[in-house]
């Protein structure tokens, strides 16, 4: 039997999209169901490792993804309420690591990008600010859903909420004592049940794990110069 003219196009589409497409080529885009990618986003006025938030890209085939261009697209949050600075740090690829991954802003769009390592992997912990007295509050559903994460130019899902916190609380670019009482007194909840300033590790509490990342960050002794920012993206 011959084969129809239907059936000879049909094949001749699925040998020409092989070749357009091919399997491995589709296998290498970041897959949002593959990665991983965390709910929330951190901004601080101080980068500490410890508080970092770790993110792997991978592709359809579960493998990772070396030198992903992972873009955090700032855009859509509120202005004053979320901040971000014009310069950013280097990032580590793991919590507490050494930072060797050079992140990039634009801050016409008000983006940071950052390449993961050969693993697929990188942890962020951006610099940031808010104009609010206490951070987003007094519960952890007031904190804005506008951060929109990429890899490769592929959305990872929906955008993710943005937490804005402070190891320096009182604002004078030192991390002391005088801090640690007044996160204490975030603790207590003097300023209501949930403020985003005194959480650190972006869960929506404030909690004894906040505490000890404030200390984690403490105990690098930073200098004024390592606190706050000097220029923030319009």
């Amino acid at each position: 039997m011959r084969p129809s003219a239907r059936s000879v196009s049909a094949a001749a589409l699925i040998t020409l999209a092989s070749h357009l497409y091919p399997p491995t080529a589709c296998a290498a885009i970041p897959s949002t169901a593959n990665s991983t990618v965390p709910a929330c986003i951190l901004l601080a006025d101080a980068r500490s490792p410890a508080a970092c938030q770790v993110i792997v890209i991978r592709d359809a085939n579960n493998n990772p993804k070396p030198g992903a261009t992972v873009t955090f697209d700032f855009s859509a949050c509120p202005v004053g309420e979320v901040e971000l600075c014009a310069t950013q740090p280097d990032q580590p690829v793991a919590v507490g690591g050494t930072p060797s991954q050079p992140a990039t802003v634009s801050c016409g769009g008000r983006m940071v990008s950052v390449d993961t390592d050969g693993n697929g992997q990188v942890c962020v912990a951006f610099i940031g600010a808010t104009t609010l007295a206490h951070g987003h509050g007094p519960a952890a559903r007031d904190r804005p859903v506008c951060c929109q994460v990429s890899a490769d130019t592929k959305f990872m899902g929906l955008p993710r909420v943005v937490t804005v916190a402070s190891y320096d609380l009182n604002g004078d670019r030192t991390i002391l004592a005088t801090d640690l009482a007044e996160w204490l007194a975030y603790a207590g909840g003097d300023f209501g049940i949930y403020r985003s300033k005194a959480d650190y590790n972006c869960n929506g509490r404030v909690v004894s794990s906040d505490l000890s990342l404030w200390l984690a960050c403490a105990s690098l002794g930073l200098r004024p110069t390592d606190i706050g920012c000097d220029t923030f993206c319009p």
